[in-house]
């Protein structure tokens, strides 16, 4: 849910960034934040990078990025919280 990803994210911000920490989801707001997502499709890799290059490129995690950032926008519209950029 929402609410425990955003709590997740904010702990592993203030963890150590020394730390090596492996992270296996489906939310890209979560996988944004990593210094390298690896993207699976079919139990292949298909692509591997940030998120700033993966969202440009077109592939599965464009469309799952795209799909996500506008679910989230009506999520935020319906609680009536500011939409904030994703970009």
């Amino acid at each position: 849910d929402t609410e425990t990803d955003r709590m997740i994210r904010k702990a592993l911000k203030e963890k150590n960034s020394l730390s090596t920490v492996i992270i296996i989801t489906h939310r890209i707001t979560t996988a944004k934040q990593a210094d390298r997502i690896v993207v699976l499709d079919n139990e292949t890799i298909s692509d591997v990078g940030v998120h700033e290059e993966l969202a440009s490129k077109p592939g599965l995690y464009q469309k799952m990025w795209d799909i996500q950032k506008k679910l989230e926008e009506e999520f935020k519209k319906v609680l009536g919280e500011e939409v904030t950029s994703y970009e």
